[in-house]
């Protein structure tokens, strides 16, 4: 899967580098930098735990929150 990133890069995943390489060699593609990019632990602890999470920051009238949310929001008791 390849994916737009910053400063004219493109992001691919699911391939390793020495084929990325390969294929752009291939074809004829020219690259100045292959750059292999992993996730930190915390980062790949809040994408493995998203959906467990109990509590999430949200803006008053979005979806997701409650009435006694925002009663406690504008008078501090819920």
């Amino acid at each position: 899967m390849t994916m737009p990133g910053a400063n004219g890069a493109v992001v691919v995943q699911g391939l390793p580098v020495d084929r990325i390489g390969d294929l752009a060699f291939e074809n004829s593609i020219r690259l100045h930098e292959l750059a292999p990019a992993q996730a930190s632990l915390e980062e790949a602890f809040m994408e493995l735990t998203a959906d467990s999470v109990e509590y999430r920051a949200t803006e008053p009238g979005q979806p997701g929150r409650h009435a006694a949310d925002d009663r406690a929001q504008k008078t501090g008791v819920a």
